[in-house]
């Protein structure tokens, strides 16, 4: 098994590089993505990254899933964006909408997230 060490010679600006083509790979949907990263006040970097505290866990959850519920976008090309697979997106949907129902806060959150970047009306 080999260890992943970050390459010293590896421009720190190729994750930056990497993180914005994931954005821009988003097209209309980046505003809805954008806002929902300073709305959990996190770093775009963090936000595609592999960190699995609450904070991000929780901020890609919602991403991923309004991208499901209001997209065309199959599983697999939103866990692509994300860089997870179409299991997580599931996992990811299922999580939101039981939090919804338990957390009025969340809800409400993401209600308005619908309301303004999906025309839906509630």
């Amino acid at each position: 098994m080999t260890a992943n060490f970050i390459n010293p010679d590896r421009p720190a600006s190729d994750f930056a590089d990497r993180t914005e083509k994931r954005l821009q790979e988003l097209g209309k949907d980046q505003a809805m993505v954008e806002a929902v990263i300073d709305g959990y006040e996190i770093s775009t970097s963090r936000f595609f990254s592999k960190r699995r505290d609450a904070v991000t866990s929780t901020a890609r959850q919602i991403a991923m899933s309004l991208l499901y519920w209001h997209t065309n976008r199959t599983l697999c090309e939103i866990g692509r964006i994300f860089r997870r697979d179409h299991g997580t997106v599931i996992y990811a949907r299922k999580k939101v909408a039981e939090r919804m129902e338990a957390e009025p806060d969340l809800k409400s959150y993401i209600e308005h997230m619908e309301r303004k970047y999906f025309d839906v009306d509630h």
